[in-house]
C-alpha cells in the first residue's frame, strides 16, 4: 500500500507483490538479464527474491545509499558484501547524488558476475 497526495487528496493503492524470480517464471523473458533496482532502501529484499534470476544476469545496476536513511536502508558496505555473496563484483559507479549537507548521499553502481564476460 502506498499513500500519495494528488490534487490535495490522499489515496491508497494496493498492488501485488511479486518477486523477480516470480515475474521471470510467469513470463517468457529470455536470459541473460540486465536488472536495475531503485527501491529506496529495499535493495536486499528485492535481491532475496531474485536468486534464480541472478544466476542468469550479466549486469545489475543498484542505487545504493552511502549511509543509513533511517533504520531500514542497507548501507554501501552491506550491499557490496551481499552482492559478493551472490557472485557479483562492483564494476563501475555511473551516477552519484549529494545529500542535504553536501556529502555523497547515494550512488548507482554497476555489478557484474565475478566470473562473467565483463571481468
Amino acid at each position: 500500500v502506498r499513500m500519495d497526495v494528488r490534487g490535495g487528496v490522499a489515496f491508497s493503492r494496493t498492488v501485488p507483490l511479486v518477486s523477480l524470480d516470480g515475474l521471470i517464471a510467469s513470463r517468457d523473458y529470455g536470459a541473460p538479464y540486465l536488472i536495475k533496482i531503485d527501491v529506496e532502501g529495499a535493495e536486499l529484499v528485492v535481491l532475496q527474491g531474485a536468486v534464480g534470476v541472478l544466476e542468469h544476469t550479466e549486469v545489475v545496476i543498484l542505487e545504493v545509499a552511502m549511509l543509513d536513511r533511517g533504520g531500514e536502508t542497507p548501507e554501501f558496505c552491506e550491499v557490496i558484501s551481499r552482492m559478493k555473496d551472490y557472485g557479483f563484483a562492483a564494476y563501475d559507479i555511473v551516477s552519484a547524488a549529494d545529500g542535504p549537507q553536501g556529502t555523497l548521499s547515494h550512488v548507482d553502481i554497476i555489478f557484474v558476475p565475478v566470473r562473467g564476460k565483463f571481468r
